[in-house]
């Protein structure tokens, strides 16, 4: 059970066909997110990309080099229903940014089947907010899933719409709170906010905020899991790229294709300054003397592999024809976010195999 603690943060990104023909999702995702794997797969039925069979991003697996025994174990709806059945979870409430949008596309995508249809959220709207109800293949168990967008954890009564542009703080800002209370099943709470936050105080605020309005519920039956923030990569247009072999590499890369201007306008050299202070708030928590009644919150640590995958986001060089935006953050899906999902089923898991040993 202790693999939790390690997972992700020592490994490589190996190139893997096998892993690819399992990687692909069971249709196209009709969403910003899945506009270049369907635009992939319609020129490559035309012979335009010749031999090559997946889009290269979908055809890397992440391999632990240290901690050999706490591979990823790969999500599917059959292993998620086990584990949340063990659990007794009834729904997985998915908050935070749009990043956790792409995470709450991924597992829905990974999750559902064809007659969910091909998009958890609306047609011709931009509302990013969804819940789903997702039966499990022997009938008797069933649980929702369900995404909303809170880029601070942050409630007001000011209006906010996607569809609108208009933002309730620093970006949008969605009521999650009367949601989250409405039912009282058990509750796995995957989080995370910071990619859209610009100062670190603000992000300071964030944390703390979340973590006392969470604790506020005193739902201590619940499962709360802190997802940590990824930054993007710079220049991600360029074209060949492949996963970087080690964080120095990243590292080379990002001095040589950022500046002043860039850092200042994104923030992503502050994310890993982020992922510390929400650690280090988690960690206090789980010492505090009333721990063993407080609901868990742990963290999931992305941020080691993530940063090793400049490849695969929505600005590549397989990016649809008509993209003229630059969007170096997020990733195209399928694609690398796939990862957190199965990382999260393995959290999942850990915790399972962690209370069996306490029996």
């Amino acid at each position: 059970g202790q693999c939790r603690f390690y997972r992700g943060r020592n490994g490589a990104w190996v190139q893997d066909m096998e892993y690819a023909a399992k990687a692909q999702y069971r249709g196209p995702l009709k969403h910003y997110s899945g506009n270049a794997d369907r635009q992939f797969k319609r020129k490559q039925k035309n012979g335009e990309y010749g031999s090559m069979q997946y889009r290269p991003a979908t055809t890397y697996r992440w391999e632990e080099t240290v901690y050999r025994s706490c591979q990823p174990t790969l999500i599917t709806r059959e292993g998620m229903c086990q584990a949340l059945q063990a659990l007794d979870i009834r729904r997985i409430f998915i908050l935070g940014d749009s990043l956790n949008l792409q995470l709450a596309q991924s597992m829905w995508m990974l999750l559902t089947t064809d007659e969910h249809g091909d998009s958890p959220t609306k047609r011709k709207s931009l509302d990013p907010n969804f819940e789903t109800i997702i039966s499990c293949p022997n009938g008797d168990y069933d649980f929702k899933l369900m995404f909303v967008r809170n880029d601070e954890f942050l409630e007001n009564d000011l209006p906010v719409s996607v569809d609108d542009d208009q933002s309730n703080c620093e970006t949008f800002c969605y009521p999650w709170v009367q949601k989250y209370l409405e039912d009282q099943h058990r509750t796995l709470l995957l989080a995370n906010a910071g990619a859209h936050v610009h100062a670190f105080d603000r992000f300071q605020h964030a944390i703390d905020r979340f973590i006392e309005v969470f604790d506020s519920f005193q739902r201590p039956w619940d499962i709360a899991l802190f997802r940590t923030i990824v930054p993007g990569h710079w220049d991600c247009s360029r074209e060949g790229l492949t996963p970087f072999k080690s964080f120095q590499e990243y590292e080379m890369d990002v001095k040589e294709h950022t500046s002043p201007k860039l850092e200042e306008a994104y923030s992503w050299n502050k994310f890993a300054s982020y992922n510390d202070y929400a650690i280090r708030q988690i960690e206090q928590r789980a010492r505090h003397p009333q721990y063993s009644s407080l609901a868990m919150m742990e963290v999931v640590d992305v941020f080691p592999m993530t940063i090793l995958r400049p490849d695969g986001h929505c600005s590549d060089e397989f990016r649809p024809d008509a993209f003229t935006d630059k969007d170096c953050l997020h990733y195209d899906l399928p694609g690398p976010v796939d990862w957190w999902s199965h990382s999260i089923f393995s959290h999942l898991l850990d915790i399972i195999e962690e209370q069996k040993d306490q029996y």
